[in-house]
């Protein structure tokens, strides 16, 4: 009996904080999976998961025609992650979230196309709900509101691979809410996380607004790529899809520090009325769950345990150095370095 080809997928991101997750995940699930990175923050994600045959690095920019050419060879999908991710980064260097965000992205479909991938999963993310006055729950036919370079470029790119479809390219895009959680590649520039180190390290969480924002958890966005990829052709093509749970996902940040509060104790919580972000927004998950059967596994509260178990467990990594944020490695690449 002829034994079936593992599907190989292409991870474009697949060395950062979600990516290399989602790659960790992929490998245990049986894919080939070839991860396209510039790898800014090392490969020492991706080292620490082991030898397997079934992972393929490659080195090298999305922008790079020539480079994504070639790891598209051979390749059944692609799970597109690599952009400029967050508001306040894409603020500091917006031609380069447009560049990489948008323009990359263009001639990724073009080359996927050419190289007969018919499955291209876009991640894209929930901040282009952007400010729901109403409290109203946004869900994946709302009007898209984007108030960032970030999210106006996700914007963009989605309006422009859902229009790229046809009878062998079947592309589907996925919203993430704020993902939170313990990753091969650590950051804790993300609000649970950053919130979790602040009660954790200082005893003190200071939230400045009290605006809507919605989380999910590492590897519920890991199982929502395994479904969007296994998932029968018809159920995905040319849709969208929001990631997380209705119910559990939709905080305040201020909610989000009391939850915290209740589990790290001696924290103290203050909250300042003060709009450094103006996204404000309360998403509907319920789609991914209809559709395709999805349901989260981890809510915000063991997430929050699991990063002061990684704190104790790794007592001598300092989680207030920059290595652990994103701005500076984006800075350096918007400078050519």
């Amino acid at each position: 009996m002829l034994q079936k080809r593992k599907k190989t997928i292409l991870v474009t991101g697949g060395g950062g904080y979600v990516g290399s997750a989602v790659t960790k995940y992929l490998l245990q699930k049986g894919y080939v999976v070839r991860v396209l990175d510039l790898f800014i923050y090392g490969k020492e994600p991706l080292l620490s998961l082991g030898k397997s045959e079934n992972l393929e690095i490659c080195k090298g920019d999305i922008r790079d025609e020539k480079i994504v050419s070639t790891c598209l060879k051979g390749v059944d999908m692609v799970l597109h992650m690599a952009a400029i991710v967050g508001a306040p980064e894409s603020e500091r260097i917006p031609a380069l979230t447009w560049e990489i965000n948008l323009d990359a992205t263009k001639r990724l479909v073009a080359l996927s196309k050419k190289a007969l991938v018919d499955r291209f999963i876009f991640v894209s993310t929930c901040s282009n709900y952007g400010l729901i006055r109403s409290g109203r729950y946004a869900d994946e036919n709302s009007e898209l509101k984007p108030i960032s370079p970030y999210a106006e470029s996700k914007v963009a790119a989605e309006k422009f691979v859902l229009a790229s479809t046809g009878k062998d390219f079947s592309p589907v895009v996925c919203r993430l809410a704020t993902v939170y959680g313990v990753s091969p590649r650590m950051r804790f520039d993300l609000l649970v996380n950053q919130f979790t180190r602040d009660a954790y390290f200082r005893n003190e969480l200071v939230v400045f607004g009290n605006q809507g924002r919605t989380f999910v958890h590492m590897f519920d966005v890991a199982e929502a790529f395994d479904l969007l990829i296994a998932a029968p052709l018809r159920k995905v093509k040319d849709q969208v899809y929001n990631v997380g749970n209705t119910k559990d996902s939709n905080r305040t940040k201020f909610e989000l520090a009391k939850i915290i509060e209740r589990i790290i104790p001696g924290t103290r919580v203050s909250l300042i009325e003060k709009d450094l972000d103006a996204r404000d927004y309360r998403v509907n998950f319920d789609k991914l769950s209809n559709c395709l059967g999805y349901k989260t596994k981890y809510r915000i509260e063991d997430g929050v345990k699991q990063l002061v178990e990684y704190f104790i467990m790794n007592a001598t990594v300092d989680p207030y150095d920059k290595k652990y944020t994103n701005l500076e490695k984006y800075l350096d690449l918007a400078k050519g370095l």
